[in-house]
């Protein structure tokens, strides 16, 4: 791994330290770096390449990749939400109720988070993890 990161990737992880900003209340974001940075580290990644960004990451050594198009900001979408989910879990688990549904609670602060940044983002994520729970 030799790759330099370019300057498209390197706008690209500004915007999201800067979108992270809306909602991370003094916390710090989960890492978005280029795979230089991520590889081997189990840390999420971005790259620009032949005029599509790559969003994915590393685990135990393991490209993976969740998201890809010419369109940066529908790629920004997918490490927003996951720094919104981390951040909401870092925030239920600090001021967790005794009998109440901790995923609940999490999910509904993780939209909080992301209508903070984008309305539609914030509906989006909600559909996304109305699957898995009703909240």
């Amino acid at each position: 791994m030799n790759k330099i990161p370019n300057e498209e990737e390197s706008k690209f992880i500004e915007e999201y330290k800067r979108l992270c900003d809306c909602f991370s209340e003094g916390r710090r974001c989960p890492a978005l770096l280029t795979t230089l940075e991520a590889y081997n580290q189990s840390l999420s990644f971005i790259e620009f390449v032949n005029g599509v960004y790559i969003y994915g990451g590393y685990e135990r050594g393991r490209r993976g990749e969740t998201c890809s198009s010419p369109n940066a900001a529908e790629v920004m979408y997918y490490p927003v939400a996951f720094a919104a989910k981390s951040l909401a879990g870092d925030w239920e688990s600090r001021n967790r109720i005794p009998n109440q549904d901790h995923r609940v609670r999490r999910f509904r602060k993780a939209v909080e988070y992301m209508g903070r940044v984008n309305p539609l983002w914030a509906e989006k994520l909600h559909a996304d993890l109305s699957k898995y729970i009703e909240f």
